[in-house]
């Protein structure tokens, strides 16, 4: 019998891990603003049509990056404001959301801690 201990390199495993927690952490993220946006949307009773509403969506943007907008050509009217209107800022608010940035980071947080194993 040995009285050495056996090291096994599983690096290329752990990283493959690492890298499924974060984009797992990060679509949950994602969702979550998702969600508060539309809430905020809501809440300024910014809902005529439902075309913002149902056009807030997240997706990957780069790596370790999620992206939460829109695509409807008016959104930018109502968060900035014009002349004749002023600025209904959905976006801005949700993300300057303290409790909304320190939901994500719980999020974030308990994403990543269960995902690496």
């Amino acid at each position: 019998m040995s009285d050495f201990a056996r090291l096994e390199w599983n690096g290329d495993e752990v990283t493959e891990q690492v890298v499924k927690a974060l984009d797992d952490a990060l679509s949950i993220c994602g969702a979550y603003m998702t969600g508060a946006v539309r809430a905020e949307i809501v809440d300024q009773d910014l809902i005529d049509t439902s075309n913002l509403y149902n056009s807030i969506a997240d997706e990957p943007s780069g790596p370790n990056t999620q992206k939460v907008g829109t695509n409807v050509e008016y959104a930018a009217y109502l968060e900035y404001g014009t002349s004749r209107m002023s600025a209904k800022a959905f976006m801005r608010r949700t993300m300057d959301n303290t409790a909304n940035q320190a939901n994500v980071a719980k999020l974030a947080a308990a994403a990543l801690a269960g995902g690496v194993r």
